[in-house]
């Protein structure tokens, strides 16, 4: 060729060469037209030009082909080349196969040359064809350019291939981060699943464990029941059987009884001469056609047939009569013979007959014949007659085919028109069928969506509910806790007191703690509390405001000592009475009664008894009882009444001006539940405005100027804007609409929310609604009346008889309008709003003359109403907030969980504590009117709900709204389905559809119990509920019918309250007449009359004080309105006063008075509140300091009792001589004298004990000696007296300020001043043991003006030598207080003595208990603080003295001239005294009502304080008393202890023995100790674990020599050999098993199992070739032959892939980070860890047992798996395997170097052979494309060089030398980065090694499906279809040739040639392509199943190398020692048999 070829693909990509090859063999004539260049426009040209020459030739050739070899596909071009080739040898001339067959072998080598330079061979000759070539040409180069490469777009991808590769890379970077963030992920996940499987794992144990239980109860009941079962069943069989038998017997009794009948009818039968064959007989005949029916009996037929005879002679003559006679026989033969002639003359008539008609057909087909062919040859004349010319033919065939052009187009038009028909008629078909089932479609999606919205719904649900279980959850848990925090402190309370049950002054304050959500203080540690010996409890200060516990302790402790609970209850008997001393001498008895009631019944007698006054008659004695303690409801109801008076409730707000119209209604629902349509219905037909808050919104915005283009409402019609928009708001103004402005401003806040993206709230939409409904009916609104003033209400009255109620109209909005000015409230408004008001009232005249409230007015001619009637809002509100905010706004109506508490509520429950309210009566519940009269709601279902809104479709094309269950399109054949759209998506920007209907669903049972608090009449509740799942009609009728009603009712009360209005607006007119005639007539009074405003002024006037008689006189001066007095006023002033008028008296108080009492109140509250606090504070500190001091002593003293001695001491010293003496002198232990002298020292031991016991006693009584002089309990004991001793006068102060309150209030109710203050009672005290002195009060009179007196300062100096002589005598009384303090007798002090002690013993009575005189003396000091009742006397009035004038001389002054002396005095009669006012008699009461609370209260705490002085006094005692039984039980038990321990000592003195256990006397318990000895025993001797050997198996110990002997061999063979050569491994197993070879001299002992010792040679020569299988190499792989002994005959054997998949799974959790599986290490801790061996059915046990070893003691048990996992680790670690990655680039390494020394080879041949000898050389090459003796190569494929060169693949450019010197190779590999040629660490062992070795099966595709399984990554689904497994191929390249685990075979050829194949050889043998990488290749076990890939796996001995040897043929268990195989033909039966089993293919 012209050019030299060095690629094939690259050289003849541009078809130049190709023309050439054909331009030479004379195929390819314009090859001058050819270009040799490569482009794109060349290469199409050239193949173009060769596409019909190769087709002319014979070869298939088309576009895909070329553009393959175009493209330079490998292959490609030599397929065309090996094609041209044939075609050539087809081409040479004919001459070869025609010519002499003569010529030598020379000639015909001479023709082969001449055809292979082109000259012998012919050109191929094709017929041309113009058009079709013509076509073909075009159609080929269509096809070459559209299959062809793009230049533009290869230029552009060549451009664009650079940020092709950016973004594949970021992809990449973006995957790995994807691909870590969810690794991250899964790691959590894997955490929390971990967790929830811990929690699950112990959930199901202990599920298990119960369902065990249940199942052990179960089995056992089954049981019971079984056994019951079987009983029933025996009992059933016995009764079954039993009956059974019966019915047997009777059975046989019946069948005997019958035979015999049947046996006696036939003897009498056989006895009359009848039998059963001749009455068959008789009966034959006449039943034939019965028998041949289906008779039964086969005899009885039989017997029938047969010929009757009674002997043989009738036989005979009966046949003989029915055979023929001899002339019948003549007669019939004749007759036969006859026949046969006649048939036989007939046929022969019949032959000639059918010869003479074939004659005469034959005659006339020939005459036919010949009249055609002289037909024929006339129609040939004819027609050569008749010949037309040329142009006539041409004509006629013109015409012929313009009229079959036009028929057939006719024909062709109506065809078409009427295929047109009928396919619209089919599309039309088509179409209803699609649109019927585009419905039945939609309403399919119709149903899923309703359960999709469904779904939601309830999802939305099941969140709330979680929602709600989650916050009960989290208060159970805190409900728990606290509970929790209780039981923890009730048990340190246990610990701490040594009772179970807790004090219930702790549980009341516990309770209360848990109901107010707050904890349990913590207690103090028991060790701090044990450290504590005698606290002393100081007062507290107050509590911090931020200790919320403090506070709630405090104000419980408050609520039950005012209640007189818990700790304060009284709880002590009736006493009685003591004795008083005489006349009221002395202190008063005291009271104690056995209830509250009685008490105060008695303290108000006894008061009563004492005062002796005249109105003692209207005194009661009862007082009021609550629960238990005695109340002053008087104080209550005054205190209540001040506290309202002071702090008044603000008025309540008036209704905002709404209009008024008749009908006012709210319709809500669901959406899609109809309320527009149903509002739109009773808008038209009672004339009613509609409100919808969508269209508010839109008007609203239209008005703000925003108008809404989109919408199509009636606003938008009129197209606002600013000029239009304003215009209309002025007019509205000016009309007297002035809410229409509101509008406008509710359309700008409405703007600027959504400006701020904003949602609307309630508020907003409320003002907006509000606003709508006033600008609606702007002249129905009233105008604002005067405050106070009252006016006629139009509102509905509970009942129409009463009289009307009043209200004032509202001069302005709600809350939210403050800002808008309603009608009449402006100035320019005015007249308008007037004129509105009166054209209301002349409507509202009219409508009363017409009689009633104004209805529907209709024009005559029936049109439209004239004037709105009401409005209805729809759609709102729908929850709680909207509808209370609403109604606020209509009405002014504030619910009342949202009003405000008022102060004085407030402050009256304080006070209630104090002065408690009689009960207050419940109002009876009323229905209130409010804002509007109905609220209609419309209950429809959830389904129903979404079937309707997702069922709306909308026809686009007549904008009609369908729906496609209810309303769907009505027309049958009309296509409309397709086109409708949905109407509602099921979204809107409230939310979807399911989040609406579950809001308003969950608003509704708030608003059900708001609404039930209206109504517009009782009986009529304002919410009417209307099933809206019925029709739209019936919803309709049902709320007409309802608000028919409604206006029914209001018409009726409008018209009464009319008629009552007119009533008292006439008796008023009338009372006013009359009011002003008697003014007129009323004469004018003088100065000395009573003014008429005086009454104003006599509240606030002071009385004038009485003159200097009345003053002495007191009461009884007479008065002028006791002359006046008349008998009924008498009468009047006897009535008592009720509770109810007390308020009502303090409304009449002066403010002076008033201001007064309410500081008196709060003085009397505040002091007595923070004085108790106080105090109950300390208690509760006293009572947990005397719980923590008593607890602290009780544990010091244990402390104390516990404290360690020198007994142990002396114990140790003793055994330790006893011991050393006994060690020592062994034999004088025996000795009787040596005895006694140990037991004399044990009994010295014994005293020295029993000293130390009475030492430790003594100090103990010691101890407590101390504890009782202490004095910590007198101390508690005073201080808890000290505490009750401030309470009672914290009562006292407390009854004198309440009392001083009453008489202030009652005698400032009475109007005659305030008397002068009582005193305040003496200071109480009793602890000192003196009576209290009242010091002389020094009035200020008197101390004024003495400060600068000489007197008054030698007085003052007297009186400081007094106070120093006090002061002496004060020292005098402390030394006798000292004296008084020492102890009597009993230990207990003077001082003591008078807190508590002991009562006197009474002969024959009980022991006496514990008094307390000094709470006698308390009590009494007390109650001298009663108030005494008293009469009636006005209060003194201090008036101001005249000066006196200084008299003249010097005498007594006269007396004043209207003074006379007593004797000129007459003696007058004093009147009869007026009856007491009603107010001093109830003050009295009330003072009596306080004196018995006074007197509960002190007796109270008279209970209290002797409670707990004798619970501490007792408390202490009781410790005292068990602390001397604890020192008296101590010394007990520690003597009986020590004499136990001498008990101990003397035995073993006794028996001579040692004490080798530790004795210890720890107090008073005696303890050996037999696990802890004073000496260290000898420890036992544990027997080894010994393995049993098995005569068959290797042992552990035969497996270590083995490994050491092979290791041994492979380092000498050189390092790192893991190979060893057949005769090695032959003389190794020959000397291990000293195999008999002719030589006895003695050998070593053999480490080999009993069976092979000895073996013979050839066994072990068989073994060896069974390691080392064809391809044969001579080399032992050591880590598999050791496996295979380690192996052979185990129990457990080869693992089993499900043991190898759970070895991955265990080992993949112990993979390093980065590492790749398996290629990575282990350590012997993890490998010991794997269940690799498992022994499950314990067959080693079992082994054991059978081949147990003789020993003297029996062995531990032999961990054989354990043992042989450690060994193959060892095997391991001595045979390491290199990397993977290091010895796949070794193979691919020795293959380059391979195919460069056959590039090396090929130079040198071609330069040693000349020209000549390569043309021929190439010539063979033709004939044979591959050498001949390569036997590898149509396995292996040819080699990378004879691809590039040529050389084998049938062309000639192998023999030009110049091609050969171009030959390149490609790159020698590179060695992969961070891969080494050195194995693992030596601790290490490889997980691919050891796996890889493992996975070796029974048969290559067993072995090979192990190694893909467990190696290849990822095994996920190779289980359920291991064939389709598809792991990458460079994994399953390595899983095949066991790279990394097994040693690379050497090369077997002598050029080099690796055994095993590279990667990419291993893809090209097995079709893969490999040209992308590894990323894109993948192979499947499938796929190695081919017949190629079994080539590939035989001839590299992978197939060998993935199973495993059969060494159980020759070592079976039963092989005897020494045994030898039979012959050489049966040894290579087992060779063959072995080798094609362990290949496992037919093949092998």
């Amino acid at each position: 060729l012209s050019t030299n070829v060095v690629d094939f693909e690259k050289d003849f990509a541009n078809g130049f060469l190709i023309g050439e090859i054909l331009h030479k063999f004379r195929q390819q004539d314009d090859f001058d037209l050819f270009e040799n260049k490569g482009s794109y426009e060349a290469k199409l040209a050239n193949f173009k030009r060769l596409e019909p020459t190769l087709k002319a030739i014979g070869i298939k050739f088309n576009a895909a082909q070329s553009n393959a070899i175009m493209c330079g596909e490998r292959g490609a071009a030599l397929r065309l080349l090996y094609q041209l080739k044939m075609a050539a040898e087809r081409l040479l001339l004919a001459c070869e196969a025609s010519g002499s067959q003569e010529m030598g072998a020379k000639s015909m080598q001479a023709q082969v040359a001449l055809g292979a330079a082109g000259g012998g061979v012919t050109r191929g000759i094709r017929i041309s064809r113009e058009k079709f070539d013509t076509h073909e040409r075009r159609f080929f180069e269509h096809r070459l350019r559209a299959t062809g490469m793009n230049v533009k777009q290869a230029r552009l991808d060549k451009v664009t291939h650079g940020y092709e590769l950016e973004r594949h890379r970021q992809e990449l970077a973006a995957l790995d981060a994807e691909s870590n963030q969810e690794a991250h992920c899964n790691d959590k996940r894997d955490i929390h699943r971990y967790q929830m499987l811990e929690k699950m794992q112990q959930s199901r144990a202990a599920k298990f464990e119960w369902n065990a239980r249940a199942s052990q109860h179960w089995e056992r009941n089954m049981q019971v029941r079984a056994i019951q079962k079987g009983q029933e069943m025996g009992f059933k069989r016995f009764v079954q059987q039993k009956r059974q038998d019966g019915l047997n017997s009777t059975r046989m009794v019946a069948t005997s009884e019958v035979r015999d009948g049947i046996k006696t009818f036939e003897s009498s039968l056989a006895s009359l001469g009848i039998t059963r064959d001749q009455e068959a007989r008789h009966t034959g005949g006449s039943n034939s056609s019965d028998e041949s029916e289906g008779s039964e009996n086969h005899v009885d037929r039989l017997l029938a047939t047969t010929t009757p005879a009674a002997n043989a002679r009738e036989l005979v003559e009966a046949l003989q009569s029915r055979m023929p006679s001899g002339q019948e026989l003549e007669q019939e033969a004749g007759l036969f013979l006859r026949k046969i002639k006649e048939s036989k003359h007939a046929s022969s008539i019949a032959r000639k007959e059918r010869e003479r008609r074939r004659r005469r057909v034959l005659v006339d087909m020939q005459s036919e014949q010949e009249a055609l062919e002289e037909a024929k040859l006339e129609e040939v004349l004819l027609e050569k007659l008749n010949r037309e010319s040329t142009e006539e033919k041409k004509i006629s065939y013109s015409i012929w085919r313009t009229k079959k052009y036009e028929d057939v187009i006719v024909k062709n038009r109506q065809l078409r028109q009427e295929e047109y028909t009928h396919r619209r008629k089919a599309d039309q078909v088509e179409a209803l069928r699609r649109d019927d089932d585009l419905r039945i479609e939609e309403l399919e999606v119709l149903q899923e969506a309703q359960e999709r919205e469904g779904y939601r719904y309830r999802a939305i649900e099941r969140g709330r509910q979680s929602e709600r279980r989650a916050s009960l959850s989290e208060e159970c848990e805190g409900i728990l806790e606290l509970i929790s925090g209780m039981a923890l402190a009730a048990l340190h309370q246990e610990q701490l007191t040594d009772e179970r049950e807790v004090d219930e002054t702790s549980w009341r304050q516990w309770c209360q703690l848990f109901v107010e959500n707050e904890p349990v203080p913590e207690a103090q540690p028991l060790s701090v509390s044990a450290a504590s010996t005698y606290p002393l409890t100081a007062v507290p200060t107050e509590i911090d405001s931020e200790d919320v516990q403090g506070l709630l302790l405090s104000d419980a402790s408050l609520r039950d000592y005012l209640q007189a609970e818990g700790q304060w209850e009284v709880r002590r008997k009736a006493d009685a009475e003591p004795a008083g001393e005489a006349d009221g001498e002395g202190p008063p008895p005291v009271v104690t009664a056995s209830s509250p009631a009685e008490l105060a019944a008695s303290e108000a007698a006894k008061a009563i008894e004492e005062a002796q006054v005249t109105f003692a008659d209207r005194l009661y004695q009862d007082v009021d009882v609550v629960g238990k303690r005695p109340v002053n409801y008087r104080l209550g109801v005054l205190v209540s009444a001040l506290l309202d008076h002071k702090f008044a409730k603000p008025p309540p707000s008036r209704p905002p001006a709404m209009p008024d119209v008749p009908l006012r209604l709210a319709i809500t629902g669901k959406p899609f539940a109809g309320k527009r349509t149903l509002a739109a219905r009773l808008a038209e037909g009672y004339n009613l405005q509609v409100v919808d808050m969508d269209e508010v919104i839109r008007e609203c915005c239209h008005l703000s100027k925003r108008p809404d283009i989109a919408s199509a409402g009636p606003i938008d019609v009129l197209s606002f804007h600013a000029d239009v928009t304003e215009d209309h708001v002025r007019r509205s103004d000016e009309a007297g609409n002035p809410y229409v402005r509101q509008l406008q401003d509710l359309g700008y806040e409405v703007q600027e929310r959504l400006k701020r993206g904003e949602a609307m709230d309630d508020e907003l939409y409320v003002r907006l609604a509000v606003a709508k409904i006033r600008s609606m009916f702007p002249d129905r609104i009233a105008a604002p009346a005067a405050p106070g003033a009252p006016v006629v209400s139009e509102e509905p009255v509970a009942d129409p008889e009463e009289a009307p109620e009043t209200r004032t109209a509202a001069a302005s909005e709600a809350e939210g309008m403050e800002g808008t000015e309603a009608p009449g409230e402006g100035t320019e408004g005015e007249g308008s709003v007037d004129e509105g008001a009166a054209e209301g009232t002349e409507l509202e005249s009219a409508s009363s003359e017409g009689g009633g409230v104004p209805t529907l007015s209709h024009a005559s001619d029936g049109s439209a109403p004239l004037e709105p009637s009401g409005w209805i809002i729809v759609g709102f509100p729908q929850n709680l907030e909207q509808f209370s905010m609403f109604e606020r706004f209509l009405s002014a109506w504030i619910a009342p969980e949202a009003t405000p508490t008022p102060e004085s509520e407030v402050l009256k429950i304080k006070a209630g504590l104090l002065a408690p309210r009689p009960p207050e009566e419940q109002m009876a519940f009323e229905q209130v009117s409010g804002g509007y009269d109905l609220h209609v709601r419309l209950d429809l279902s959830t389904h129903e709900a979404f079937r309707r809104a997702l069922g709306q479709r909308l026809d686009p094309a007549t904008s009609l709204e369908y729906h496609l269950e209810d309303h769907p399109p009505c027309k049958k054949h009309q296509i409309i389905y397709e086109r409708l759209l949905p109407v509602d998506k099921a979204t809107n920007a409230l939310g979807t559809l399911a989040q609406r209907m579950y809001t308003f669903d969950t608003a509704q049972p708030e608003m059900e119990i708001a609404l039930a608090n209206f109504g517009p009449f009782p009986e009529m509740p304002r919410l009417l509920c209307i099933d809206a799942e019925k029709s739209a009609d019936s919803v309709h009728d049902a709320l007409e019918e309802q608000v028919a009603i409604l206006l029914e009712r209001k018409q009726a009360q409008r018209q009464s309250l009319r008629a009552e209005a007119e009533e008292a607006a006439e008796a008023e007119a009338a009372e006013a007449e009359g009011a002003q005639e008697e003014a007129e007539e009323a004469p004018e009074e003088g100065a000395d009359g009573i003014p008429g405003d005086g009454d104003g002024d006599a509240k606030t006037a002071m009385p004038e004080p009485p003159p200097a008689e009345a003053v002495d006189k007191g009461s009884k001066a007479p008065t002028p309105t006791q002359d006046a007095t008349s008998e009924s006023e008498a009468l009047a002033l006897l009535e008592p006063l009720q509770l109810t008028d007390l308020p009502k008296l303090v409304d009449k108080l002066e403010d002076q008075v008033f201001d007064l009492l309410i500081c008196e109140w709060q003085e009397l509250q505040e002091e007595f509140t923070s004085s108790v606090r106080r105090l109950l504070n300390w208690n509760r500190q006293r009572q947990s300091d005397f719980t923590v001091g008593l607890y602290g002593v009780q544990m010091s003293f244990l402390q104390f009792l516990q404290r360690p001695d020198k007994k142990q001491d002396l114990v140790d010293a003793f055994v330790r001589r006893l011991n050393s003496f006994s060690e020592e002198y062994r034999e004088m232990r025996k000795q009787d004298s040596t005895k006694d002298e140990l037991h004399q020292q044990a009994d010295d031991l014994h005293e020295q004990l029993r000293q130390q016991v009475e030492q430790n006693r003594e100090a103990a009584q010691s101890f407590l000696d101390a504890i009782e002089g202490s004095q910590w309990v007198e101390g508690q004991i005073e201080l808890a007296a000290s505490q009750v001793q401030h309470m009672v006068q914290t009562e006292a102060r407390r009854y004198h300020a309440a009392c001083q309150l009453l008489s202030d209030f009652y005698y400032g109710a009475l109007g005659q001043g305030l008397p002068q203050a009582k005193p305040a009672p003496p200071k109480i005290e009793a602890l000192s043991g003196e009576e209290p002195k009242d010091e002389p009060a020094d009035p200020k009179g008197k101390a004024k003006g003495k400060e600068d007196d000489p007197k008054a300062k030698a007085k003052a100096k007297a009186e400081e030598e007094a106070k120093a002589k006090a002061k002496a005598k004060a020292k005098a009384k402390a030394a006798k207080e000292e004296e008084e303090a020492k102890p009597d007798d009993n230990g207990r002090s003077a001082r003591m003595q008078r807190l508590l002690r002991r009562a006197e013993a009474v002969e024959g009575a009980p022991p006496p208990g514990w008094e307390c005189p000094f709470l006698e003396d308390l009590m009494s000091q007390a109650r001298s603080a009663y108030w005494r009742l008293s009469e009636y006397s006005p209060p003194v009035v201090w008036v101001k003295p005249e000066p006196e004038l200084k008299p003249k001389a010097k005498g007594r002054s006269s007396p004043p001239p209207d003074k006379k002396s007593k004797k000129d005095q007459v003696e007058e009669v004093a009147p009869p005294p007026p009856p007491t006012d009603p107010l001093y008699v109830d003050l009295q009461q009330a003072l009596l009502a306080e004196r018995a609370t006074y007197a509960h209260r002190l007796e109270v705490l008279r209970d209290w304080a002797e409670r707990t002085l004798i619970e501490a006094n007792e408390a202490m005692e009781t410790s005292i008393v068990r602390f001397r039984d604890w020192v008296l039980l101590r010394r007990q038990k520690e003597l009986d202890a020590v004499a136990g321990l001498i008990d101990v000592i003397k035995e073993h003195i006794e028996s001579e023995s040692l004490i080798e256990a530790h004795l210890t006397l720890a107090g008073c318990q005696l303890h050996l100790h037999p696990n802890v000895l004073l000496k260290a025993p000898q420890p036992p001797e544990e027997p080894p674990p010994v393995e049993v050997e098995v005569p068959f198996r290797w042992s552990m110990a035969q497996l270590d020599n083995l490994l050491e002997v092979m290791a041994d061999c492979a380092r000498v063979q050189g390092p790192g050999s893991r190979v060893l050569s057949v005769q090695t491994m032959l003389a190794v197993l020959t000397r291990l098993t000293q195999a008999s070879n002719g030589d006895f001299d003695v050998r070593e002992q053999a480490c080999v199992p009993a069976c092979w010792r000895p073996c013979d040679v050839e066994r072990l020569q068989n073994l060896c070739c069974l390691f080392d299988p064809s391809p044969r190499s001579g080399l032992i792989d050591c880590v598999e032959f050791l496996l295979h002994m380690a192996f052979l005959h185990n129990p457990s054997g080869w693992p089993s892939l499900e043991i190898l998949m759970d070895v991955r799974q265990h080992l993949e959790t112990q993979a390093p980070s980065g590492a790749r599986w398996p290629d990575f290490g282990i350590n012997e801790e993890q490998l010991e860890q794997l269940p690799l061996f498992p022994d499950k059915d314990g067959v080693e046990a079992t082994l054991a047992a059978k081949f147990k070893p003789q020993t003297a003691t029996e062995p531990a048990r032999f961990d054989r798996p354990r043992a042989l996992l450690q060994w193959v680790g060892r095997v391991l670690r001595t045979f390491p395997a290199s990397n993977r990655q290091w010895q796949a680039y070794e193979l691919e390494a020795a293959w380059w170097d391979h195919e460069a020394l056959l590039v090396a080879d090929r130079e040198r041949e071609a330069e040693r052979i000349g020209p000549d000898e390569e043309e021929n050389e190439g010539e063979s090459r033709m004939e044979t494309p591959l050498h001949p003796g390569d036997s590898m190569a149509p396995l292996m494929g040819s080699s990378l060089a004879e691809l590039e060169i040529g050389v084998g693949a049938g062309g000639s450019a192998g023999s030009d030398r110049e091609s050969i010197a171009k030959a390149v190779l490609p790159p020698r590999p590179k060695a992969p980065e961070g891969a080494s040629a050195a194995p693992l660490d030596g601790s290490l062992v490889s997980v691919r090694q050891l796996l890889s070795y493992l996975c070796q099966g029974t048969s290559t595709e067993d072995g090979l499906r192990r190694a893909v399984a467990v190696l290849c990554p990822p095994p996920e689904g190779y289980l359920e279809s291991p064939d389709d497994c598809q792991p990458p191929v460079s994994e399953l390249h390595a899983a095949v040739l066991q790279l990394g685990a097994r040693p690379t075979p050497p090369p077997l050829s002598g050029d080099g040639r690796p055994l095993q194949p590279s990667l990419p050889r291993f893809c090209d043998e097995l079709g893969v392509d490999f040209s992308d990488g590894d990323a894109h290749a993948a192979l499947s076990v499938a796929d190695l199943q081919t017949p190629r890939a079994h080539r590939l796996l035989l001839s590299c001995g992978a197939g060998r190398r993935l199973c495993r040897v059969e060494v159980e043929k020759l070592f079976p268990q039963n092989l005897k020692p020494g045994a030898r195989l039979a012959t050489e033909a049966d040894d290579l039966q087992i060779q063959e048999g072995t080798i094609s089993n362990s290949l496992g293919m037919s093949w092998a």
